[in-house]
């Protein structure tokens, strides 16, 4: 390629002098290339895949040892350290990745807020990983509505499109009752479970009411529900309500987009071992074959990623 380069160089009506003076620049930029080391074209690189953000985050809630099937509490805290405000239309991926750089789970999610410093507490479902793996935290920036890439530094100031901030390691549970769905048996109005292209997301479609039972413990349980509905196929936003043995549990209105609903339940409801219905209805629902060119005749309402009591 650089043998063709200086032909076409020979070939043309420039004069010598200028011949001196390109020569000169492309000779060292090779030699600079060359002669950096292995981090500085790390760096060069890196710098070049998208706009500079300089903003610095931290986690805080994740332990050193964790058990899959679990539910913890990421505390985040994000700071500019330029006088510019983080766009609305920026959203925050983050990878948890293995030794061998896999992704095992992500919990992409939008900024909920805007300004130099912002912070905020997401739960996030740790999910069950069959054998004791290291699991490292990677967080980036990108829009949603943009192609345009966005690079943060790291700790050392490089900047990157996903930076670690955290590793742990994740083991499995020790009992059967603490496995995924152990204690939830899902029934009429849930379709079957769906999986990503790389199977590192997974969710449900339920229909306009969905019915499930619960399974009761020596203690008080959480019941965390994380989901999305699809804003284009609803005039107004959804309403979904929670009926636990025929007494409603929760009602939660204005829902668009993705979603996540939190309820403790007293070890009164739902005795040690026993089960008791749990019936989600929503007040609308879609069937995709009525609205796009599809054979899909399902009713469907809500999308559940995930669906924990325990």
């Amino acid at each position: 390629m650089m043998l063709q380069f200086l032909r076409r160089i020979r070939r043309s009506s420039v004069q010598s002098s200028n011949y001196t003076c390109l020569l000169t620049c492309v000779f060292l930029s090779v030699i600079s290339l060359t002669s950096c080391s292995p981090d500085q074209k790390d760096a060069m690189i890196t710098d070049s895949m998208g706009q500079k953000i300089d903003v610095k985050v931290s986690v805080e809630g994740i332990p050193s040892v964790i058990t899959g099937n679990s539910l913890q509490t990421v505390k985040y805290d994000w700071s500019l350290v330029s006088s510019e405000s983080l766009s609305d239309q920026l959203s925050v991926k983050v990878h948890y990745v293995n030794d061998d750089n896999r992704i095992i789970f992500q919990d992409d999610h939008s900024l909920p807020s805007l300004g130099p410093n912002i912070s905020y507490i997401r739960d996030v479902l740790i999910p069950l990983i069959p054998r004791p793996q290291n699991i490292h935290m990677l967080i980036g920036l990108y829009s949603k509505n943009s192609d345009l890439k966005y690079v943060i530094p790291d700790e050392t100031g490089v900047y990157k499109n996903k930076i670690k901030v955290i590793s742990f390691k994740v083991t499995p549970p020790l009992y059967v009752d603490d496995l995924p769905e152990a204690r939830v048996a899902f029934g009429e109005g849930w379709y079957q479970k769906e999986f990503s292209a790389n199977q590192t997301e997974s969710w449900r479609w339920m229909g306009k009411q969905a019915h499930c039972r619960l399974k009761g413990a020596d203690r008080d349980l959480t019941l965390y529900i994380h989901g999305w509905i699809p804003e284009d196929r609803f005039p107004n936003k959804l309403t979904l309500e929670l009926d636990l043995k025929d007494e409603t549990i929760g009602t939660y209105s204005d829902l668009s987009g993705e979603f996540i609903i939190k309820l403790d339940i007293a070890n009164e409801r739902i005795a040690n071992n026993e089960t008791e219905e749990l019936t989600i209805t929503a007040n609308d629902s879609f069937t995709p074959s009525e609205s796009e060119d599809s054979d899909d005749n399902r009713v469907m309402s809500a999308m559940i990623k995930s669906f924990y009591f325990n």
